[in-house]
């Protein structure tokens, strides 16, 4: 199956603070047939409300579509507030123990495939 690359700093600058702006990421998407790949490149930072909505929709996603999404380039802060959210909530620590997640280096491995 082909895989779709979502690169966050396309919808956002450094940061994302908003759940309605994590929503909008996958609602131009709707039409979604192939696996995702989250590119959190250049993203330093994301809320805790933020985390919980991408959480969610990343479960909504895979549920409605049947495909898997896969979040690459985390940073750490961005993994630790993901970490935070998944330990306050019971789906959400689920997800995030069946996440994929990749360092930078391992794109930019697998971007030299195409």
């Amino acid at each position: 199956m082909k895989k779709q690359i979502i690169r966050l700093s396309d919808f956002f600058s450094k940061s994302s603070s908003s759940r309605d702006a994590v929503r909008n990421v996958f609602d131009l998407n709707e039409d979604l047939r192939n696996d995702l790949i989250i590119d959190f490149d250049k993203i330093e930072f994301i809320t805790r409300s933020a985390a919980d909505e991408l959480l969610k929709e990343k479960l909504r996603v895979e549920m409605q579509y049947e495909i898997s999404v896969q979040f690459i380039s985390v940073p750490t802060a961005v993994l630790r507030m993901l970490d935070s959210v998944s330990a306050s909530s019971k789906k959400s620590s689920l997800l995030l123990r069946e996440m994929q997640l990749a360092p930078l280096s391992d794109l930019r491995i697998f971007l030299q495939q195409f």
